[in-house]
């Protein structure tokens, strides 16, 4: 539940600032609604992408959390469409976090802890050194 909580906020804070920005410009070139629409999306993808960042960086994930911060900015990334680009912070999001991170320490009982120990294990490991060795 707090995945979706996240996520939609910042999806509602996109929503809102491609309002504010629609509203804002007052010059005839930004009236017509091609336009209107592109702002709104923009913001809604900039926004959701931003929820999906923060909760790649409770999992643990810097990489994904990196992809998150410049998938709208990218039209692709290598010989990927830049859909695709967007979908992978959805994905980083998705998958189980890592054993030492704060997502896991709070959301994960024991069943799911041993699948992301399974998963990460020198992820685990190191969580263990930093905690005193107790996992």
């Amino acid at each position: 539940m707090p995945l979706i909580a996240i996520a939609g906020a910042m999806l509602v804070f996109g929503f809102a600032f491609s309002l504010l920005v629609i509203t804002t410009h007052r010059k005839p070139e930004y009236a017509n609604t091609g336009t209107a629409i592109f702002y709104f999306v923009f913001g809604a993808v900039v926004g959701g992408c931003l929820g999906l960042a923060v909760i790649c960086g409770f999992k643990g994930k810097p990489i994904f959390t990196a992809i998150s911060l410049l998938a709208p900015f990218l039209p692709s990334v290598g010989m990927l469409p830049g859909y695709i680009t967007v979908l992978l912070p959805l994905i980083g999001a998705i998958r189980i976090a890592k054993p030492h991170s704060s997502w896991a320490r709070k959301y994960y009982g024991e069943d799911k802890m041993r699948i992301a120990r399974d998963r990460f294990p020198k992820a685990a490991t190191r969580g263990a050194r930093k905690s005193g060795g107790a996992i």
